[in-house]
């Protein structure tokens, strides 16, 4: 077999005989996101499959070794502290005559609570020289086995990723990009801030590397009937407890609320002359009346659409503002599972919120109906627009054929705002 295939490879050009292996690759080496739709221990299962069939065929000569192994190892996933010290061997490793370090474009850490600590072992020790092209680093807390009772009295996720350690470590060498929490329960709102905290780099990115991206499905904490928009949640109290790193975006589905990751997305401390990216600056007073905002059109809307969905998941995307001495207009965008809104910030205070009835879920048996029938509560809605402190406009997107029909139940149902001429009804096509 390796000498007709020799034969082969002698008659066909390069090129070609690199494309047709190129084809033969499966797929979810190529896209690791095309695994992780399968379950945790199907995933690991199937990794190993594919990545056995595609070590055997780079033993078939040198030519198919140098194109079959570079996909073995472009992106690593550690689950546990003997990965990490194979990863290391793979620094001192050399494989037709290339150091097996400059494969790997991206690593994943992947971890379960509790569990012995060991991401420090990567975050504070990896010898970045030896892995020169990784582009990012993920970071996926993972379900807690089942023999762990979530629900039982005393148990709560950590405080910090170096829970056991102790409290002064190495610098950290490399700066996680994405992050995933799954299924993991605080005791307080308080102490998932605190475990972000603990492993993601206060120094603020660049422009040009991007920000990060969270991922929350079903985290929960128990104080979250204690907490209101009204207040400062205490993670957040005190110029020492200014939020300064940067998300792109934050994910959520399952959660205990919604509305307190406003204040992960955005910050009080005014930002200084810099080239680096920092949060959108919003006032303390106009950041509480955004999370009663927010707790308003999401966490508590009961009208006819978010019940038909039974989606109760949102999307929080601010952009970034680039501090070159002086501030101009940001926008956050948050994206409900049914509705969507975002507003826009000048100087750290709102200036414009705009509100898109439906305009992020679309299913052809869910017809939006009337105004009555929607059954959404518009006086709350003009209520927590009207207690901005500047004079805030409230822009709707309606769908073209109700415009007509909903603006005129809106300028009757919103008379603070009509009042204030600061209600704007605008038809979109669907």
């Amino acid at each position: 077999m390796t000498s007709n295939v020799s034969v082969v490879a002698h008659r066909i050009p390069q090129e070609l005989f690199k494309t047709i292996i190129k084809h033969l690759i499966p797929r979810e080496l190529e896209n690791p996101l095309l695994l992780s739709l399968a379950s945790d221990q199907d995933h690991v299962e199937r990794k190993k499959q594919l990545k056995h069939e595609l070590g055997q065929c780079s033993l078939v000569c040198h030519f198919w070794a140098m194109h079959c192994r570079p996909p073995l190892f472009r992106y690593i996933e550690l689950r546990a502290a003997e990965d990490v010290h194979r990863l290391f061997e793979f620094a001192n490793t050399i494989t037709l005559d290339i150091s097996v370090g400059w494969y790997v474009f991206g690593i994943a850490i992947c971890i379960t609570m509790p569990s012995p600590p060991w991401i420090h072992l990567v975050v504070n020790t990896i010898p970045l020289d030896a892995f020169p092209f990784v582009e990012n680093y993920t970071f996926n807390v993972l379900k807690p086995s089942e023999s762990i009772t979530l629900n039982e009295p005393g148990f709560y996720a950590p405080r910090s990723v170096f829970y056991g350690l102790p409290r002064s470590l190495p610098a950290t060498k490399c700066s996680i990009d994405d992050v995933a929490l799954s299924g993991q329960r605080f005791a307080a709102f308080a102490d998932l801030v605190s475990f972000l905290s603990s492993f993601i780099a206060i120094k603020l990115h660049s422009e040009s590397c991007g920000a990060k991206r969270l991922s929350l499905e079903e985290v929960t904490w128990a104080d979250g009937d204690a907490l209101t928009p009204s207040e400062t949640p205490v993670a957040f109290r005190g110029m020492r407890r200014c939020w300064r790193k940067c998300f792109m975006s934050i994910e959520t589905f399952g959660c205990t609320a919604i509305w307190p990751l406003i204040w992960l997305v955005v910050t009080t401390e005014r930002p200084r002359p810099s080239q680096h990216r920092t949060p959108v600056f919003l006032d303390g007073a106009e950041v509480r009346r955004l999370a009663a905002l927010v707790e308003a059109l999401v966490d508590n809307c009961k009208c006819t659409a978010c019940k038909q969905s039974e989606l109760r998941s949102a999307s929080l995307r601010p952009t970034y503002l680039t501090a070159s001495g002086g501030l101009g207009d940001e926008r956050v965008i948050i994206i409900h599972g049914v509705h969507g809104f975002s507003f826009t910030v000048f100087d750290g205070h709102v200036t414009k919120i705009h509100f898109d009835i439906r305009g992020w879920y679309f299913d052809e048996d869910m017809r939006l109906g009337s105004p009555e029938e929607l059954g959404f509560d518009w006086a709350a809605l003009d209520q927590r627009v009207a207690a901005f402190e500047w004079a805030v406009a409230f822009s709707a997107k309606i769908p073209e054929v109700l415009h007509d029909e909903f603006e005129s139940f809106m300028r009757g149902h919103m008379p603070l705002m009509e009042s204030r001429g600061h209600l704007e009804v605008e038809a979109v096509k669907r």
